[in-house]
């Protein structure tokens, strides 16, 4: 059972909806070329290639979370995954659309806000008060 201060944000819809659609068009190319030899832009086997990449990357963000807070860390799940404990940020800032979250490690996660929700935006800033976490 989920702690109160516990939040899994998923990848943004349109993102994942997005890398849909490349692996469908890149499936649809490579079908067209290895039945009717047409090189649209002469990749040969490559679209399928391209297509297994994009179907394995929506599936690996509809089943996993965009961003974690759990009681003791925050953890983006991204290209090079970034996890940050709380007792490590020295500030948050709203910044044109972003929550830039700094630590005392130099690294820096980047939330947009317009990926969230108002429920998640909400919960977000709550377990950012709750573990004395000051926004600026």
């Amino acid at each position: 059972m989920k702690q109160a201060s516990e939040l899994n944000i998923p990848f943004p819809k349109k993102r994942t909806k997005l890398h849909l659609a490349f692996a469908i068009g890149w499936t649809v190319l490579g079908s067209l070329n290895a039945l009717f030899q047409i090189d649209i832009l002469s990749f040969g086997y490559l679209y399928f290639v391209l297509a297994f990449a994009y179907i394995c990357l929506y599936f690996y963000q509809v089943s996993n979370a965009w961003i974690s807070l759990d009681a003791s860390y925050i953890y983006i799940n991204g290209k090079w995954g970034k996890k940050i404990p709380f007792g490590d940020i020295r500030e948050v800032k709203s910044f044109a659309g972003d929550y830039i979250i700094r630590s005392e490690q130099h690294k820096d996660i980047n939330v947009t806000i317009s990926a969230l929700t108002d429920s998640q935006r909400d919960q977000f800033e709550a377990i950012l008060k709750e573990n004395r976490v000051s926004m600026n």
